[in-house]
């Protein structure tokens, strides 16, 4: 015998889950800041000058006993991409130049010219070899918790567990006070849907199939 009330049950859970996703989705308004909703897409673009040192995102000093003066937070300090807590992930593009007055290049940096950090990691962010002037990003968190990369013309990248800050600069291998020029850095923010919510729709959808083709035997 077909039991009415428990088809109806598991339909209408399905129904809801399918509808909880969509509304999730639908609700996502680009240039939304203040997330009160458990996830916000956005873009936004960011000026990044070429005097923006990504080991400054945990410090407020950096290339001490280089060759050119320190570099300070402020006057130095790298450009911060706000509101990346419910963010999964960043996808960016950016153009312009920076460096020196005499090497100048754009965000994927000279490919000639290839250089590390000279003082090594500072604050826990760690040390990396890329082109110089290639645009920086690094992630940050709690504790000591820091991630580098270069991040070039364009390209995406899912936001690792346990970040909670994100920057981006320049590359150099020390004495950002003289670099000239800036990067235009169009960010797009965006949360992946979680496959768990369609899958637990999926399986209610499956428990209605079921009992239907049972009261049918």
């Amino acid at each position: 015998m077909i039991n009415i009330k428990s088809i109806k049950a598991v339909l209408l859970l399905a129904v809801g889950l399918a509808l909880s996703a969509v509304s999730t989705q639908a609700s996502i308004a680009p240039g939304c800041w203040e997330p009160p909703q458990p996830c916000c897409d956005w873009e936004k673009s960011y000026s990044v000058s070429g005097k923006a040192d990504p080991w400054l995102a945990n410090s407020w000093v950096d290339n001490i006993g280089t060759p050119e003066p320190a570099d300070y937070w402020p006057n130095s300090h790298p450009v911060e991409v706000n509101n990346i807590s419910t963010v999964k992930m960043l996808s960016w593009t950016a153009t312009g130049q920076v460096g020196h007055p005499g090497d100048i290049s754009g965000p994927d940096g000279n490919a000639g010219v290839i250089v590390s950090h000279m003082v090594g990691a500072v604050g826990g962010v760690p040390n990396i070899t890329a082109p110089i002037n290639a645009l920086i990003g690094v992630f940050t968190g709690p504790g000591s918790f820091a991630q580098i990369f270069v991040m070039g013309s364009s390209g995406s990248v899912y936001v690792p567990a346990g970040a909670t800050h994100f920057y981006m600069g320049v590359m150099d291998a020390y004495g950002w006070a003289n670099n000239v020029g800036s990067y235009c850095v169009d960010i797009q923010a965006s949360c992946v849907p979680e496959p768990s919510t369609y899958l637990a729709g999926l399986s209610a959808l499956g428990m209605l199939g079921a009992m239907g083709w049972r009261s049918r035997k």
